[in-house]
């Protein structure tokens, strides 16, 4: 029986992470500017006012609908991932020609309903606690009710990108690690703690910072100061572009690899109900990600070359997690942020399909 190659499966995830990337890339970086120019500034300045912490996060108007294009980016991601797999088994031989991936099948449906959905949910839920977190840390500092604003939604530049610096875009974790760096670089006690002294004498910041920010630091702390108010505020949006950047980065390659993955193995499910072949005849093997050594996980590497009997038989790792394939929900953010890895398939030769 004709078979697809294992250099032109890994050839296809390569070229559809090359050219999808970019377009969720843009669709969450619109989501951003979205909730920049969303924001009801004097709502939440009123709300500040007289502590009304979820009145200021609800001025925010921080929701799934923010999210629009970016939905529609990790959707079209899954469905040409999907076509485009339906394609290389038409040139291989696998199917007849005019097999096509059928997007309104009830499981691609529901990916697409359900994954999507908890991904935006998540964005919206991880954006208001940040906003939370930053008010009430604020509130600690006992600033006025419109600087705190101001330094939690940035300031209006009348431009079409709206709103330069804030947290709004940044995770949590993100949010609080720029609160606390904007924070202690303001006085000479606060950068004294940011600076550590390597054992060969050499000075760095506790905290991943861009280049310039942590240059900054360490003059100050040398000359025993504070971080002026210039370098201040030209540390704070490049350190907030800086943070901003490594989420996109994360999302865009953590979702894009989750979708195009997902999008093959659904492909596959299809196929092999039109072949009229049993998911045994299927033999799944994974591939470590060629070259991916910054986010490199040792167990992953062990799977690579493993190979498992059915197309819905999962993968086991040794801490016990399951995985139908790589990215997919099983084992959480711990296994899939970031993770370039892909899933090799095939019917076995001797298998009997009704083709």
């Amino acid at each position: 029986m004709a078979t697809v190659s294992s250099r032109k499966q890994r050839e296809l995830f390569d070229r559809l992470l090359r050219e999808l990337e970019p377009t969720v890339r843009a669709g969450f970086l619109d989501a951003v500017e979205d909730l920049q120019s969303g924001v009801d500034l004097n709502r939440v300045i009123a709300a500040i006012k007289v502590g009304d912490v979820e009145g200021a996060v609800s001025a925010l108007n921080i929701n799934e609908a923010a999210f629009a294009k970016y939905s529609n980016a990790l959707n079209n991601v899954y469905s040409q991932s999907a076509t485009s797999m339906a394609g290389l088994l038409v040139s291989s031989g696998v199917l007849p020609n005019g097999a096509r991936f059928n997007p309104f099948d009830e499981s691609s449906v529901r990916w697409v309903a359900e994954h999507i959905r908890e991904s935006v949910g998540g964005f919206t839920l991880d954006q208001r606690e940040a906003a939370r977190n930053f008010i009430n840390s604020r509130y600690a500092t006992q600033q006025g009710a419109r600087s705190i604003a101001l330094d939690l939604v940035g300031a209006n530049t009348g431009r079409r990108r709206g709103r330069v610096g804030g947290i709004l875009g940044l995770d949590a974790p993100r949010a609080s690690r720029f609160e606390i760096v904007s924070n202690a670089i303001k006085t000479p006690e606060g950068v004294q703690s940011l600076v550590v002294k390597h054992l060969d004498g050499s000075l760095g910041v506790k905290y991943k910072v861009n280049e310039a920010t942590a240059k900054r630091i360490i003059k100050a702390y040398s000359n025993g100061t504070a971080v002026s108010a210039e370098d201040r505020a030209i540390s704070e949006r490049q350190y907030k572009d800086a943070l901003l950047k490594d989420r996109a980065d994360t999302i865009v390659i953590t979702e894009t690899a989750g979708a195009v993955q997902a999008g093959m193995n659904e492909e596959w499910q299809q196929a092999l109900r039109t072949l009229g072949a049993s998911p045994e005849n299927v033999i799944k093997t994974w591939r470590h990600a060629r070259g991916a050594t910054e986010f490199h996980r040792p167990e992953h590497l062990a799977m690579s070359g493993v190979s498992v009997r059915g197309l819905n038989a999962p993968f086991i790792f040794s801490d016990g997690v399951q995985k139908q394939f790589p990215h997919d929900a099983g084992g959480g953010a711990r296994h899939n942020i970031r993770c370039a890895c892909m899933c090799e398939y095939r019917i076995e030769e001797n298998s009997n399909v009704n083709a």
